[in-house]
């Protein structure tokens, strides 16, 4: 499959990488639909990592992203084969005292998809464990609009940002999880 490495500091490279394969009976396959450039991809692309220059290990960016399942993963997780999903990037190990606790967002061993040395979405495939993927509701696109650190805007006819008037039909954004989707109801006339 085709893939955007990061070789090293600003250096990144569309090759032909390995497909995924799931490694265990929760993963799946999910065909990337969409990928959004986060503030930590530049960090990775500018210096390497976000803790400032570090040597960098070839590896997938990507963490912000949506896609669909495979027809055999959706399959294995009860959804529809053209079903839109988003991916929480943060995989916690679920053996440590935290994932016992439920905390498992102080797991100390948590993967992250998308930095180092974890590959992430700027590819055609990734794999993930059934827990980390949510459907995304179908009124939202993959790759729709809105800008960057919007959260709910209405955007009517009129341009005023306001909620839609009665008998006016507008769009709605949303950039919700990381992900800028576009939830339209009907184009204005």
């Amino acid at each position: 499959m085709r893939a955007a490495v990061l070789q090293d500091i600003r250096d990144i490279r569309v090759l032909d990488i390995p497909e995924p394969k799931p490694l265990a009976e929760d993963e799946l396959i999910i065909r990337v639909k969409a990928v959004g450039v986060c503030g930590s991809d530049l960090h990775s692309y500018l210096e390497g990592g976000t803790t400032g220059p570090t040597q960098v290990r070839p590896f997938v960016l990507g963490h912000e992203f949506s896609g669909v399942l495979t027809p055999d993963s959706a399959r294995k997780a009860g959804f529809s084969a053209d079903a839109l999903v988003a991916v929480d990037p943060s995989i916690p190990c679920g053996r440590c005292e935290w994932c016992h606790r439920g905390h498992t967002n102080l797991c100390p061993n948590v993967k992250f998809l998308g930095y180092a040395p974890h590959n992430g979405a700027m590819a055609e495939f990734v794999c993930v464990p059934r827990s980390a993927v949510h459907l995304v509701p179908d009124s939202i696109d993959p790759a729709g609009g809105g800008d960057p650190g919007d959260a709910w805007r209405r955007d009517p006819c009129d341009g005023s940002g306001a909620p839609a008037a009665s008998g006016k039909r507008g769009r709605a954004r949303l950039r919700a999880g990381g992900i800028a989707a576009r939830a339209t109801g009907a184009a204005c006339r």
